[in-house]
């Protein structure tokens, strides 16, 4: 009977090292649109905030649709918000404005913030994703 149980402990000491050798990686953002606003700061509910990327040639001919995110800068967000689309090339030239909005403050995760954008693959540029710098906001 000991034997028996040596074993399945064994065998549950072995499955548990091996799902976290086969666990995913963590993605690493991309640089293709690199965004270089909204920069570090304090800001207020009302403000206008602007996202601003800078592109490669590749993104620039291609002018993907870039997927804007409002994020709370945590390991698990609470505030995951799809905020708007635009073209990469509107991105790099015009920017993205959004205006702070009240409901995006939760006192559980304190008041660091960030944008977040996306994009799908295209020829001669991968897909990916981008983040601001953190920014926090306050009534």
């Amino acid at each position: 009977m000991l034997k028996r149980s040596g074993f399945v402990v064994l065998f549950l000491i072995l499955c548990s090292l091996l799902s976290t050798l086969v666990s995913a990686v963590p993605a690493t953002p991309s640089y293709e649109i690199d965004l270089i606003s909204p920069v570090y700061g304090n800001y207020t509910v009302g403000d206008i905030l602007t996202a601003k990327a800078k592109i490669t040639k590749a993104v620039r001919k291609a002018n993907p649709m870039v997927k804007v995110i409002m994020q709370k800068k945590a390991t698990l967000p609470l505030v995951n918000e799809h905020i708007g689309d635009i073209r990469a090339r509107d991105l790099a030239s015009k920017g993205f404005k959004v205006k702070l909005e009240k409901r995006w403050l939760i006192k559980e995760q304190g008041g660091h913030f960030r944008i977040r954008i996306n994009w799908k693959a295209g020829e001669g540029f991968e897909g990916g994703f981008n983040d601001s710098e953190g920014f926090r906001f306050h009534e």
